[in-house]
């Protein structure tokens, strides 16, 4: 029968393993769910110059960003997500409801979303292109 004596100690064993898992968890990958918080965000309040930002690569022109306008997302789920395991990348597919505000029919893309840490800017970034709204 184990004594109060050995529980307390392996619960207290537990704890510590527990926090230090907790603790070892990469600033990349922090920042990284911050951004896909803040991402999602911002497509729902159609705040698209903050989503753009996160794209790396060929901007969009300025006839996209007019037709942004127009557009309203309304609901942006997330339906996996993969990170490798040194915090480099990740991807994520998300399921994106829209509408244009001029034809208030609503419409359904799937966008595979690749992204990668710049360790030197220590940001994350979008390397797929911005969703075609339609």
């Amino acid at each position: 029968m184990p004594n109060i004596f050995h529980i307390k100690k392996y619960l207290l064993l537990a704890v510590m393993l527990s926090l230090s898992a907790c603790a070892s968890t990469p600033d990349s990958i922090v920042k990284l769910d911050d951004i896909w918080k803040n991402y999602e965000k911002a497509m729902l309040w159609g705040e698209y110059s903050y989503v753009m930002g996160a794209h790396k690569g060929k901007p969009i022109s300025d006839l996209v960003r007019e037709r942004l306008k127009h557009i309203k997302v309304t609901s942006y789920e997330v339906m996996n997500r993969k990170v490798v395991p040194d915090g480099t990348a990740a991807t994520q597919r998300v399921h994106i409801k829209y509408y244009n505000k001029a034809y208030a029919v609503v419409r359904e893309i799937t966008v595979a979303q690749d992204w990668a840490y710049d360790e030197k800017s220590e940001q994350w970034f979008i390397l797929s292109p911005f969703p075609k709204f339609k």
